[in-house]
Parts: C-alpha cells; sequence; structure tokens
C-alpha cells in the first residue's frame, strides 16, 4: 500500500477517534471546548518545564509530620497545568529505606494545541477590513480544530495510562505499611534526581523537585551514609510540609510550602 494512503488513513483513525471522544466523554468534550474551539482564545507564551515528584510513604512522614500524600487528583493536575502553560517532562518516584536505585515513572508532555490569535483591529483599519480578516481566521481555525482534536485526544489518552501507572505505584509500593518503607533514605532519592535533571543544558527549561516529604535521612540500615549532592544551578527543591522548619531535613537549599495548592502558586505564577 502507498506510503501516504497508509498516512492518510492513520490521520483519519485518529481524529475519528477525537471526534468519538468529543462527543462521548464528557471531560473530553469540555477540555476541547475550553482550550481548543473558544471564538476568542489568545495566544499564551509557552514555557518548558522538567518536574521530578517525590512521594514519602516512610514511617517518619506518617507518624511525626502529616506530610500530605500525592494523590492522582495532583499529578494530573499538574501535568495538565504544564501543557496548558508550555510542555515539558514530568516524573515521580519515591523514598524508601534504600532509595537510590528506585524506579520512576516518566510522560513527555506536549504543548496544548492552540489555534492561531483572534485578530486584533488595526489603527486606522476599515471595520469591513477587520471583519474581512475575523472571517478568514474563522476559516483557519475550522480547519486546524480537527489536527488540534486528533494532537488533544492522543495526549489525554496517553495522560489517563501514565496517571493509572502512577496510582498502581502509590497505592501498591509507596502509601503501605512494609519493612521497605519503615526508613527514609531521602539522599538517594535526591541524588538520582539531581544527576538526572543536572544532565538537560537547556537554557530555558524551568526545574522543579517537589517532594512530599519532610526530607529528614533516617537510614540507620546502611552500612554508609552517602553524602548529598549540591542541588544543580536552575533546579529548585520544594517540600510541602504543613509545619514549615519542624523537621531536620537533610538539606537547607529548599523551599518549604504548607501545601500542594501552593506549589501550582510557586511554579505556574
Amino acid at each position: 500500500m502507498n506510503h501516504k494512503i497508509i498516512i492518510y488513513i492513520m490521520v483519519a483513525l485518529i481524529a475519528g477517534l477525537g471526534v468519538y471522544f468529543f462527543f462521548s466523554n464528557k471531560d473530553f468534550n469540555k477540555f476541547i471546548k475550553k482550550n481548543i474551539i473558544g471564538d476568542k482564545k489568545e495566544t499564551v507564551l509557552s514555557k518548558e518545564y522538567e518536574i521530578y515528584c517525590i512521594a514519602d510513604g516512610t514511617y517518619s512522614v506518617n507518624t511525626d509530620y502529616a506530610i500530605p500524600q500525592i494523590n492522582k487528583e495532583f499529578i494530573e493536575r499538574i501535568i495538565d497545568s504544564i501543557h496548558y502553560n508550555g510542555s515539558g517532562k514530568f516524573w515521580i518516584t519515591y523514598i524508601d529505606k534504600d532509595s537510590k536505585n528506585n524506579r520512576n515513572i516518566y510522560i513527555a508532555i506536549p504543548p496544548l494545541a492552540r489555534t492561531e490569535t483572534y485578530p486584533k483591529e488595526i489603527n486606522g483599519e476599515s471595520s469591513f477590513d477587520y471583519e474581512d480578516r475575523i472571517v478568514k481566521w474563522k476559516e483557519n481555525i475550522s480547519k486546524y480544530s480537527i489536527d488540534s482534536i486528533a494532537k488533544e485526544t492522543t495526549y489525554y489518552q496517553r495522560k489517563s495510562e501514565f496517571i493509572k501507572k502512577c496510582d498502581s505505584l502509590l497505592k501498591t509500593t509507596v502509601y503501605v505499611k512494609s519493612s521497605e518503607n519503615r526508613f527514609s533514605d531521602v539522599i538517594g532519592t535526591l541524588n538520582s534526581i539531581f544527576k538526572s535533571l543536572g544532565k538537560s543544558s537547556e537554557v530555558n527549561v524551568q526545574k522543579f523537585v517537589i517532594a512530599f516529604s519532610d526530607l529528614q535521612q533516617d537510614t540507620p540500615n546502611l552500612k554508609q551514609i552517602p553524602e548529598l549532592e549540591p542541588v544543580p544551578e536552575k533546579v529548585t527543591l520544594i517540600a510541602t510540609n504543613p509545619s514549615p522548619g519542624s523537621s531536620n531535613a537533610c538539606t537547607d537549599e529548599v523551599e518549604e510550602l504548607d501545601s500542594p495548592e501552593r506549589v501550582f502558586e510557586t511554579i505556574f505564577k
């Protein structure tokens, strides 16, 4: 079969799936209407993010500081916030008694498929010329909508699959009572993350590590406590702690926020 024909068929299938989602899924329908089809949508300056989220289900967190837990609602909101504000990469990992090799789950987040900016009236322009430009703009966005819905369908599906994986990790590995979660190797987790984020050379990327943890090292089981690497340049370390300053965190290079809501205010301000 001709290569171009195969591509056309694939595009048609994706677009068709997008239309199906649009009419059958209320959440997706609302998402598309709000972000793609709106008549007077403005272009938003795109930013790039690399965000690592750390979950901590160890005993000290559960019993001493009432650190909030990461849930799938938080994960979806932060992924969508990256998507709406630009594009980027998101990871979720966790702390246990020996964290240096703990697995993480990753997703690449594309920018929101946006229509061209609604025409603004030019000084000295006749009303007829302005109306002609609006008509032309409406023609362009109607052609653009099918492709945009297809892209957003793909994003919506990938996001849903990613959140399911994260939810499973949190429920079966992180927030459970086990011998692995008795102590906290915070430094092992942070060193792995710092090594990963420090490799990126992009100049304009905004990098954050969000720890739902007291960041207190508590690992008597380790033969040798690792040395904490310095926080890489241009990386902001955030910890959510209802009582900032109450724990013996392993680093002073951290911004403590008293609730998850403050995370969004800080990153996407």
